[in-house]
C-alpha cells in the first residue's frame, strides 16, 4: 500500500472518530500489505456503516476484516458459479473459478462427480460444507498472518539489542 494512502485513511477515519486514538505506526505495520483498493474500500465501509467506535475497539482487525474478507463468496454463490462451470466446461473440461476456495472444495468433491452426478443434491450439500470450513480457514489465515510476521519481527528486532 501506498503510505499517503494509508495516512488519508487513518486522516479519515480520525475525523469521523475524533474519540479513538489511533496509532499510525501500529496501523501501518498491521495494514501495509493491503493494496491500495482493499484499504480505501475498508475505509469507506467503515465510515459509512459505522456510527461509533469503542475505545477498546480492535480498528486493525475491522480492516483487515473488511478489506481481505468482504468480497469472499458465500456457500450459495460458490455452488452457483461450479454450476455454471459444469455448463460451459463438462465433465472433460478444465473448469476455471474465482478462487482458490471453489477450486479446493470441487477438488475434494470430484469434478467428474459433480457433473456426472444423479443426485446433485447430494453432490451439492458435501460441496457447502466443505466450502465454508475451507473459505473459513482461509479467513483465518489472511487476517492472523500479518500478525504472525509482525511478532515474528518484534522478536528479531529485541534478540538484537
Amino acid at each position: 500500500m501506498n503510505k499517503q494512502v494509508f495516512e488519508e485513511g487513518i486522516f479519515v477515519l480520525g475525523r469521523q472518530f475524533p474519540e479513538k486514538v489511533f496509532d499510525a505506526q501500529i496501523l501501518w505495520d498491521f495494514l501495509k500489505d493491503l493494496t491500495d483498493e482493499q484499504y480505501i474500500r475498508a475505509i469507506q465501509d467503515i465510515v459509512s456503516s459505522t456510527d461509533q467506535i469503542n475505545k477498546a475497539t480492535n480498528i486493525i482487525a475491522i480492516i483487515r476484516s473488511k478489506a481481505l474478507c468482504d468480497n469472499q463468496k458465500l456457500a450459495g454463490e460458490a455452488w452457483a458459479e461450479v454450476l455454471q462451470q459444469v455448463s460451459k466446461t463438462g465433465s472433460y473440461g478444465v473448469p476455471k473459478f474465482s478462487s482458490e476456495a471453489i477450486k479446493k472444495s470441487v477438488e475434494a468433491v470430484g469434478w467428474r462427480q459433480i457433473c456426472l452426478s444423479e443426485m446433485p443434491g447430494v453432490e451439492r450439500a458435501h460441496f457447502l460444507k466443505i466450502y465454508e470450513t475451507i473459505a473459513l480457514r482461509e479467513k483465518n489465515k489472511m487476517l492472523s498472518d500479518p500478525v504472525k510476521l509482525l511478532v515474528s519481527d518484534i522478536v528479531k528486532k529485541i534478540g538484537k539489542t
